[in-house]
């Protein structure tokens, strides 16, 4: 059986959606595959079950029964104090369930928690958990100009043996020749280039239907559109004049604003925005909903005021999941053709 453990030094580096695609494509050899999330930081509950929200879908796409198993340890307040008191021992849990799940596998991966660091109190750290499983690591970094090459040769020195190579994530049109020139210097520390993901929008978005639930929205018109993907956020505090000039720049745009600010409600929807969100729980007028329904634009109200709905919105939009089912197909194939699993399970 091969194994693979996927993790990051950096958070949001998109290391999910590279264990997704990486398990779609897998599957699609034909492979019989295990996986196990490390530490999981995404609290949900799942048929009464607490576990991660990533792992939790990884299970439901290999068709695995026990979503407990997927992510023994999820932190929260009960299970840190269950830890701390010494009620739970975390790295024979995760040897416990990997134990469980690894029989007839052909390959089995491991993703880290949000960074290589998470997890090192309770002796989960990436370092820990490759040390013990005698695991090949695999880096998975969103790129960055330099600051990834630093960050991946400094934590060489911690994994040794164990860093196979690097997958540079996310890397924007703009970045791709600084990539491939840094891609000798990867390699010249130690440390191959095993894909070179480019960036896409879709993945780095979210569609209006989980944005409403995540706000806990009351949806005024649009329904019919939430299927929209939306990735960039303004909030509508300035001049009518020149909010459209401002909200045209923008590609899958939502607008937050007050909902007593008519002026800026016409302007978003003049200038053909994705959605408004208005806060503070004040309805627009029945002509802004109607020209609304006549451009098919979906309006959201919360209760909220606009500075907390904005950051709210960034957090889901910047750190949106790659789970709905139109980024699925698109991930699959975004691995397919620019990272080497053949050459990343030989490591296995």
């Amino acid at each position: 059986m091969k194994k693979i453990f996927f993790t990051s030094i950096r958070e949001y580096s998109g290391t999910s959606a590279v264990v997704i695609g990486t398990v779609l494509n897998l599957l699609d050899e034909g492979k019989r595959v295990g996986y196990l999330k490390t530490f999981g930081y995404i609290p949900i509950i799942v048929d009464g079950v607490l576990t991660d929200a990533d792992s939790g879908f990884v299970f439901s796409l290999l068709g695995e029964g026990n979503v407990l198993l997927s992510s023994p340890l999820v932190l929260t307040e009960d299970v840190y104090d269950e830890v701390m008191e010494g009620k739970r021992i975390p790295m024979d849990e995760l040897k416990g369930a990997y134990n469980r799940l690894s029989s007839n596998k052909d390959v089995f991966v491991f993703e880290g928690g949000f960074n290589i660091f998470q997890g090192a109190c309770f002796g989960l750290s990436a370092f820990d958990v490759a040390y013990e499983f005698n695991l090949p690591v695999i880096l998975v970094e969103r790129y960055s100009k330099l600051e990834t090459l630093d960050r991946a040769i400094f934590v060489k020195n911690g994994l040794s043996r164990f860093l196979k190579g690097i997958v540079l994530n996310m890397v924007r049109d703009e970045d791709r020749n600084y990539a491939e020139k840094e891609r000798v210097l990867f390699e010249k520390n130690g440390i191959p280039v095993l894909g070179t993901i480019p960036f896409v929008e879709l993945l780095s978005s979210c569609s209006i239907r989980t944005m409403s639930k995540e706000l806990n929205a009351r949806v005024l018109c649009g329904e019919d559109h939430f299927d929209r993907f939306v990735s960039s956020i303004l909030v509508g505090a300035m001049d009518p004049e020149n909010a459209i000039t401002f909200f045209k720049r923008k590609r899958n745009l939502v607008v937050v604003t007050g909902g007593d600010r008519s002026d800026i409600h016409i302007a978003a929807l003049e200038a053909n925005v994705s959605s408004l969100v208005l806060t503070g729980g004040f309805p627009p007028s029945s002509i802004i909903l109607s020209i609304a329904h006549e451009k098919n634009i979906p309006i959201l109200l919360v209760e909220e005021d606009t500075l907390t709905t904005a950051k709210k919105l960034d957090f889901i939009i910047g750190h949106s999941r790659t789970h709905e089912k139109e980024k699925l197909s698109v991930l699959k194939e975004l691995i397919k053709k620019n990272v080497d699993i053949a050459k990343i399970l030989g490591f296995g």
